[in-house]
C-alpha cells in the first residue's frame, strides 16, 4: 500500500517543483515511505530567473526554503531530504537540508 502513496507523493512532488520552474532533468524525485529525496542539481529553467549570473544568494536560500515547506505540506510526507550537488556554475540550491 505504501508504494502506491509513494507514487502519488512522487507525482506531486514532480509536479511542484515544475510549477517553480524547476529544470526537472537536473533533479530526481525518489520517494520511500513517505520520505522525498531530491538529487542532482535544483535549479530553474526560466521564469523567476533564479539561475542568472548574480543571483543573491539569499534569495536562492528563501527559493529553497519554501519549496521544502511546500513539499512537506503534501499529505503523507513524512520529511524531506536534499542531496544536492553543486554544479560548475555555483547556482545550484545549497544548504536547504
Amino acid at each position: 500500500m505504501q508504494k502506491g502513496a509513494d507514487s502519488k507523493i512522487q507525482a506531486k512532488v514532480r509536479i511542484l517543483l515544475a510549477r517553480r520552474w524547476v529544470d526537472l532533468r537536473s533533479v530526481t524525485i525518489g520517494t520511500t515511505n513517505g520520505v522525498v529525496y531530491i538529487g542532482g542539481d535544483l535549479r530553474t529553467e526560466s521564469g523567476p530567473g533564479l539561475d542568472a549570473p548574480g543571483s543573491a544568494a539569499t534569495a536562492r536560500d528563501a527559493w529553497c526554503r519554501r519549496i521544502q515547506r511546500e513539499i512537506e505540506a503534501i499529505p503523507e510526507v513524512r520529511d524531506v531530504v536534499f542531496r544536492l550537488g553543486e554544479p560548475d556554475t555555483g547556482e545550484s540550491c545549497r544548504g536547504a537540508a
